[in-house]
């Protein structure tokens, strides 16, 4: 675990393609993570507990998010996913308060559960149509104090 570390802002050398299991797990003062263009690979709770992490471009060749993978990064604002992205693992953005807004590619055919719970505001722009068929049943529902909820989502988004 790397929760010992203080580092603030994370240059990837372009020769990285794999972030493994918890390789920034707990690191509270990363600010900023720029990603090399050949990533192609980020393990189950990579970033989880980074709470100071505002902005996540992904490299275009991201084909999976893993479970947990940001989990309680709760200073989340932004976060890019690119077009080749195809599945979204478990919980991969719980946790992530203050993310208000997110564009999921057409391209993600699988979706795992509760992939925003903790985040109650949060509006999902899908460029699908509808839900595909491998995305779970509970992939939109936020279990909060109030009780649960769905998250609020826009099919068939096109972009600004």
């Amino acid at each position: 675990m790397a929760n010992n570390i203080q580092l603030k802002k994370i240059n990837l050398p372009s020769s990285i393609q794999t972030i493994g299991p918890k390789a920034f797990y707990g690191c509270t003062n990363i600010t900023n993570v720029n990603f090399p263009n050949n990533l192609n690979s980020i393990y189950e709770y990579a970033f989880a507990g980074c709470n100071n992490l505002k902005e996540i471009i992904l490299p275009d060749n991201m084909k999976y998010l893993p479970d947990n993978a940001f989990y309680s990064c709760c200073s989340l604002a932004e976060i890019i996913i690119p077009d080749e992205v195809e599945s979204i693992g478990e919980s991969a953005f719980d946790g992530c308060e203050l993310l208000e807004s997110i564009v999921i590619p057409k391209g993600v055919t699988e979706m795992g559960a509760t992939v925003f719970n903790h985040t109650d505001n949060i509006t999902v722009y899908c460029e699908a149509e509808s839900k595909p068929q491998g995305w779970d049943d509970e992939w939109d529902t936020i279990y909060s104090e109030d009780g649960n909820k769905k998250v609020d989502v826009i099919w068939g988004y096109k972009g600004d």
